[in-house]
């Protein structure tokens, strides 16, 4: 039975730090935030709350939420938890003030 060839590196690439994970190229880490068992909760609240895209909203639109969005980043000083600084937000709008914020120097 033949077996399966070693993997083929390329020597001269050089591989992805460790800290980092797939995806996840942020300067700061707010996974276990994400991850932990207050914000999912807080979260499944504020979306039956807040079942529709507030920007969309704002421009006339009705369109259904997919992100539970931090107004003021957490990066920059805003509360994680605080329902105050959350809105709900469509894929689109979500990317499009991600992509924004990427911008914005701390």
């Amino acid at each position: 039975m033949p077996k399966k060839p070693k993997a083929f590196k390329l020597p001269w690439l050089k591989t992805r730090p460790r800290e980092y994970k797939a995806g996840s190229w942020s300067k700061t880490d707010n996974s276990k935030i994400y991850q932990g068992q207050k914000w999912r909760k807080l979260r499944k609240w504020f979306f039956v709350n807040n079942p529709l895209c507030a920007e969309c909203l704002r421009n006339g639109t009705v369109k259904e939420g997919t992100d539970v969005d931090h107004i003021q980043p957490i990066r920059l000083g805003g509360e994680v938890y605080d329902e105050n600084n959350l809105q709900t937000l469509c894929k689109s709008c979500h990317n499009r003030k991600s992509a924004k914020e990427a911008h914005i120097k701390q």
